[in-house]
């Protein structure tokens, strides 16, 4: 599934994930924002090259975006001291990633199947937003 957008929410924050090449690139700017790191081009200055790169999203207008790598994405959640940051990492290694690599993306509502809190049946009845 290349080039695949899939949409999470984080705290009520919009983070785009494309996949490129099998593996999972975070737009930049979305992470930014939940990290509230007020410049992401210049955030991603002090990423290496293979951490980042620019990509045209599926149905964007105007310029590229600027993506990262998980690797990237754990160097912004690492050097960040903001209190969002920890919440923001736990979501992403015990939600996001576990479920981009079974699934192949995320399906929101799986993780209440998982803790009981939702029917397995009410999750399949549920519509699929696709991008």
């Amino acid at each position: 599934m290349n080039n695949a957008l899939t949409t999470f929410n984080f705290n009520s924050n919009e983070i785009r994930v494309v996949t490129i090449d099998d593996q999972p690139w975070f737009v930049a700017k979305d992470v930014c924002k939940v990290l509230e790191l007020a410049n992401p081009s210049y955030v991603t200055t002090r990423l290496e090259a293979s951490q980042k790169a620019s990509f045209k999203l599926p149905f964007q207008r105007g310029s590229a975006s600027t993506v990262i790598t998980k690797g990237g994405l754990f160097s912004l959640i690492l050097s960040s001291r903001k209190p969002e940051a920890k919440a923001f990492k736990l979501w992403v290694t015990d939600t996001v990633l576990p479920a981009i690599e079974k699934d192949g993306a995320y399906i929101m509502g799986e993780e209440k199947v998982a803790s009981g809190e939702m029917e397995l049946v009410t999750l399949r009845n549920k519509p699929v937003r696709a991008l």
